[in-house]
């Protein structure tokens, strides 16, 4: 228990997870433009930043923001409680939010 809450700690091959992400975005992607991206720059913010330094911390924080301030779309998912997205139209592309068992968070974003 953190505050109140109860938390947990585990172990991730990040690498393998990124990868998973990407195929869902590019996934996605396809569902929604029928254009093939393959690459895409994924941001999981739930996996914290346990060795960073405090200015480390806040630039991520800071370019983490821009992801926050997009306007978002939901769309509909035939889970919910498993999986939920919302896209967000930019300039040159979109911007996805992926939610995994309502708590697991990940943002997909085209390389510029």
């Amino acid at each position: 228990m953190v505050d109140g809450v109860e938390v947990g700690a585990y172990t991730m091959d990040v690498d393998r997870v990124k990868n998973v992400m990407n195929a869902c975005l590019c996934a996605l992607n396809f569902r929604e433009t029928g254009k093939k991206i393959p690459t895409w720059e994924v941001v999981i913010p739930n996996l914290g930043l346990q060795n960073a330094t405090p200015e480390e911390i806040k630039v991520w924080q800071e370019a983490f923001g821009i992801f926050l301030r997009v306007p978002y779309e939901a769309r509909m998912t035939g889970s919910p409680d498993v999986f939920q997205y919302a896209v967000g139209k930019v300039e040159g592309g979109h911007v996805y939010a992926m939610r995994f068992y309502r708590g697991f968070d990940v943002y997909g974003a085209t390389p510029e």
